[in-house]
């Protein structure tokens, strides 16, 4: 190597340049960061501007154009989806998603691999709860 060959190298890893993992990085008992996001919406033939923090980034349902609030989703037809966080957690990972909506939907979960519980209640009355399972977006 020659000796007239210098410079500096600086390798961020585990965000060390902004003092290193820490608790107030920890989301939902894991390192998942806050993901913001700038997105724009047309509505009523106006721009509006916004930045979010997306924890619902990998999710989509049909029948609406999305629009994220934080933890929650709202859709051009009624349409809610939230996410919850049991008090204690089922498990270290525990996230849940409450969908609201007035006519019947598909939730879909970008990442295949993974199972998908939705838990569907009807807004007539005397209609019971069911649980309905999806793995690879099949229903069991």
């Amino acid at each position: 190597m020659s000796e007239r060959l210098y410079g500096v190298f600086f390798e961020d890893i585990n965000h060390s340049a902004d003092g290193g993992l820490n608790a107030n990085m920890v989301n939902n008992y894991s390192f998942d960061g806050v993901y913001l996001d700038h997105h724009t919406w047309r509505a009523a033939g106006s721009d509006r501007w916004r930045t979010q923090a997306d924890p619902l980034r990998f999710w989509d349902f049909n029948n609406c154009s999305a629009v994220s609030y934080g933890t929650e989703i709202r859709g051009a037809h009624g349409q809610r989806m939230t996410t919850d966080c049991p008090e204690p957690p089922v498990h270290a990972n525990s996230r849940y998603v409450r969908i609201t909506a007035p006519r019947p939907l598909w939730l879909h979960h970008r990442d295949h691999g993974r199972l998908v519980s939705i838990r569907h209640q009807s807004q007539r009355k005397n209609h019971r709860l069911r649980q309905i399972a999806h793995h690879r977006g099949i229903q069991q």
